[in-house]
C-alpha cells in the first residue's frame, strides 16, 4: 500500500518523518504502530499503546541474539534493552 493510498483510508494521517506534524501526532496520538527503533530522544506518554512491528517479520535477529555485531557497541546494546 502506498503512502497516496493510505492517505484515503479514514483516521489515518500521512506525515513526513521528524516534520511538526509528526510531532504533533506523536504527541496527541492514543495508539503508535511503528516499523523502525525510534530516536533514543523519543519518550512515549503515560497511556498510549506503541507497537512496533520490526519491519514486519518473526525472524529477525536482533542484537541480543547475534554473534558478531559491529554496531553493538555495550551503549547501543543499553539503549535497545
Amino acid at each position: 500500500m502506498s503512502k497516496k493510498d493510505l492517505a484515503n483510508e479514514p483516521n489515518t494521517k500521512v506525515v513526513k518523518r521528524f516534520g511538526f506534524r509528526y510531532m504533533y501526532y506523536l504527541g496527541i496520538s492514543k495508539y503508535q504502530v511503528i516499523n523502525m527503533r525510534q530516536p533514543r530522544w523519543f519518550n512515549k506518554k503515560p497511556g498510549t499503546v506503541f507497537m512496533s512491528t520490526w519491519h514486519g517479520t518473526p525472524l529477525k535477529h536482533l542484537v541480543f541474539d547475534m554473534e558478531n555485531v559491529a554496531s553493538a557497541t555495550r551503549l547501543y546494546k543499553k539503549n535497545i534493552l
